[in-house]
């Protein structure tokens, strides 16, 4: 099921009219990367798996976008699953993903430069700090008029 999703995803795109470039995301987000944790514990449970069996159909990025995209999701996936909660976590997560997809050849077939990949890092370890940055609980305060509820709550 999760191996099939995006090509199901396409066929999707394609019978509600959605296509062209929108497709091409859905089917190249993956490139051809294995489900490594699916595989290890496969072999871990005493399975002689196939590695073949364990990997996207592709193809790998085609362009600048499909690539960043196939980073980013890859990179916010490791930061959900690790539980990163700190800059230096998502510097590492970040730049242990981009070498994994270069040695991986994953990046091998989009049109980005070193260059590309040195602007990206920042933007992602940015991003992730946004998103799973913590919030300090507040005490409810109460109106006039009401009682104070004496419970915490995260505000945004």
């Amino acid at each position: 099921m999760i191996l099939s999703h995006t090509e199901r995803g396409a066929d999707l795109l394609a019978q509600y009219h959605v296509g062209g470039r929108i497709a091409e995301f859905a089917r190249e987000h993956h490139g051809t990367g294995a489900l490594s944790s699916f595989l290890h514990k496969a072999e871990a449970a005493g399975q002689t798996p196939d590695p073949a069996d364990y990997r996207y159909a592709g193809p790998r990025p085609q362009s600048r976008e499909t690539a960043v995209l196939m980073m980013a999701d890859r990179i916010e996936a490791m930061a959900r699953s690790r539980g990163a909660t700190s800059d230096r976590e998502f510097r590492d997560i970040v730049s242990r993903t981009v070498d994994d997809l270069l040695a991986e050849g994953q990046l091998d077939e989009a049109p980005l430069t070193f260059r590309d990949l040195a602007l990206l890092q920042p933007a992602f370890v940015s991003a992730l700090t946004s998103l799973y940055h913590t919030r300090v609980a507040y005490p409810d305060r109460a109106r006039p008029g009401q009682q104070p509820t004496h419970s915490a709550r995260r505000e945004s």
